[in-house]
């Protein structure tokens, strides 16, 4: 029993996730005024020559520097990454009666001088049951940057 939405990136799960009718062209999704519309208020950023944490209102990216890009809230994320030489992504929303995720607090390491330097990541862990009523980690997702 999943209790959440996670789906490919494209026009569908777009709309259905965050209410967005638009192009999907990734450089254009990843624009910080975009990303702030759709609710998202925090980003943990892989790049080639660093790991950004910070708040969305605070991004300034450089699309052929990233790896992977994990923008979200407390109950969705937008995951956009590097597959060979294009980009892909996929969308996540928790399920209006969601079961109860592990939450779990993650110190962080003082990466920058400027803007948000968040001490501690909040990681949501949702348990899904196999076939058999064994209870497995299916998606883990962040949920907070403090």
């Amino acid at each position: 029993m999943v209790n959440y939405i996670l789906k490919e990136l494209d026009p569908t799960s777009l709309k259905e996730v965050f209410g967005y009718e638009g192009p999907i062209d990734i450089p254009r999704l990843l624009d910080k005024e975009l990303l702030k519309s759709l609710g998202l208020d925090s980003a943990i950023i892989y790049c080639y020559d660093e790991i950004i944490t910070d708040k969305v209102e605070n991004l300034d990216l450089d699309i052929d520097n990233i790896i992977e890009a994990r923008i979200f809230n407390e109950n969705k994320e937008l995951r956009i990454w590097r597959d060979e030489e294009a980009l892909r992504g996929s969308v996540f929303k928790e399920a209006n009666e969601v079961t109860t995720p592990i939450e779990e607090e993650y110190i962080l390491y003082p990466r920058k001088e400027k803007g948000f330097n968040p001490s501690k990541l909040v990681v949501k862990k949702y348990i899904d049951y196999d076939q058999d009523g064994q209870a497995y980690v299916s998606y883990v997702k962040p949920s907070k940057l403090i």
